[in-house]
C-alpha cells in the first residue's frame, strides 16, 4: 500500500504540475510564433491570457490535490 501512496503522490506533485505548466508555456511559445509569422511582428499582448491561464491552471491543480 505504501508504494501505491507513493506513486499517488509523485503524480499529483510532481508529474500533474509540471505537465500543465510546460503545455501552458508550450502553447503560449507556439501562439507567439504563429501570430509572429502571420504578422511578421511579435506581439505580446496575449500575456493577460496566458496569465489567466497560468491561474485557471494553478486553481485547478490545487483544488484536484486536495
Amino acid at each position: 500500500m505504501d508504494f501505491v501512496n507513493a506513486i499517488i503522490l509523485l503524480l499529483n506533485y510532481i508529474f500533474i504540475p509540471a505537465l500543465t505548466y510546460g503545455s501552458q508555456l508550450a502553447l503560449g511559445a507556439i501562439f507567439v510564433t504563429l501570430i509572429y509569422g502571420i504578422l511578421r511582428f511579435a506581439n505580446f499582448a496575449t500575456g493577460d491570457m496566458m496569465s489567466f491561464g497560468t491561474m485557471a491552471t494553478i486553481l485547478f491543480t490545487w483544488y484536484f490535490q486536495s
